[in-house]
C-alpha cells in the first residue's frame, strides 16, 4: 500500500483543453489492473471560478493521478482539464493505492 501526499503549483497555464494530471508516482498501481486508487483534494485555488469540488484517482495499472471536479450546480463530475486552471493555481491532497492486489 502506498500513500502519497502532493502539492501541485502551476506558475503559468498555457495549453487550453489539455488534460490536467500529475504523473510519475514511484510505483504503478495494482499491476493486474483490477483496483484503482482513490484520494482526496483538501485544498485548491485558481481552478475554474465555479469549481465546487475536486477529487483524484489512479486508474488500475497506472502511476498517474487524474483529477475530477464538479462545477457550479452541475450534477456530474468531469475530468479537470487545463482550461479550468489559471496562473498560480494550486492543488493539495493525498492518494492511497495498492501496488500488488491479487
Amino acid at each position: 500500500q502506498v500513500t502519497a501526499w502532493f502539492r501541485l503549483k502551476i506558475n503559468a497555464a498555457n495549453t487550453p483543453g489539455a488534460s490536467f494530471y500529475m504523473d510519475g508516482l514511484p510505483y504503478n498501481n495494482d499491476h493486474n489492473g483490477f483496483l484503482g486508487g482513490n484520494g482526496t483534494v483538501f485544498y485548491f485555488s485558481s481552478i475554474g471560478t465555479s469549481t465546487t469540488m475536486m477529487t483524484c484517482r489512479i486508474d488500475g495499472g497506472g502511476s498517474t493521478i487524474n483529477f475530477t471536479g464538479n462545477v457550479g450546480s452541475g450534477t456530474s463530475a468531469n475530468a479537470v482539464n487545463i482550461s479550468w486552471v489559471a496562473n498560480n493555481a494550486e492543488v493539495q491532497g493525498s492518494i492511497t493505492y495498492m501496488t500488488d492486489y491479487t
